[in-house]
């Protein structure tokens, strides 16, 4: 049951990344064809394509880290065995957890210190904007605690343990 809901949990942060990254290339295209064949350039493209491209960005973060894609130092875990890996990765998705929820809690208190503030073309208010930081690190500790859970539970069960 909980696998049937993360999979569409997965599947969603799919479509909107392709959904974003579509808007992404419509709007840059948009703006070079204005620019270069009209002679006349849109004024808000810019600022939604970069909007975009961060939004774009954050939300990849939560598959990034249950994939184990994100950048890392691999050299000491080459040399360990099953077990301790397990218990290497057990911390390391602990101290990660603990960041992503600290994250979560700055950027919530960043998003509600930009209440008043529009962005300059589309007059989006900044929070809104912002609002990405806390959705995506709680998205990100989530996947984190179910990435630590596939390390313990089947990746480096002992069960498995080389002989």
């Amino acid at each position: 049951m909980l696998d049937k809901i993360f999979k569409i949990y997965d599947n969603i942060i799919k479509w909107m990344l392709v959904l974003i990254v579509a808007s992404f290339i419509v709007i840059v295209f948009a703006q070079v064809v204005c620019r270069y064949v009209f002679n006349n350039s849109l004024t808000w493209s810019e600022e939604l394509a970069r909007t975009l491209f961060v939004e774009m960005i954050f939300l990849a973060a939560p598959l990034a880290v249950l994939d184990k894609k994100h950048i890392t130092v691999d050299i000491l875990h080459q040399y360990m065995g099953r077990s301790s890996k397990r218990i290497l990765f057990i911390f390391l998705n602990a101290l990660s957890f603990i960041f992503f929820c600290f994250l979560a809690v700055s950027g919530f208190m960043l998003m509600r210190s930009n209440t008043v503030q529009k962005t300059a073309a589309l007059m989006i208010p900044m929070y809104l904007i912002y609002a990405i930081i806390p959705v995506t690190s709680v998205m990100m500790a989530i996947n984190c605690i179910r990435a630590g859970y596939d390390d313990y539970m089947h990746t480096y069960a002992p069960e498995k343990e080389e002989k």
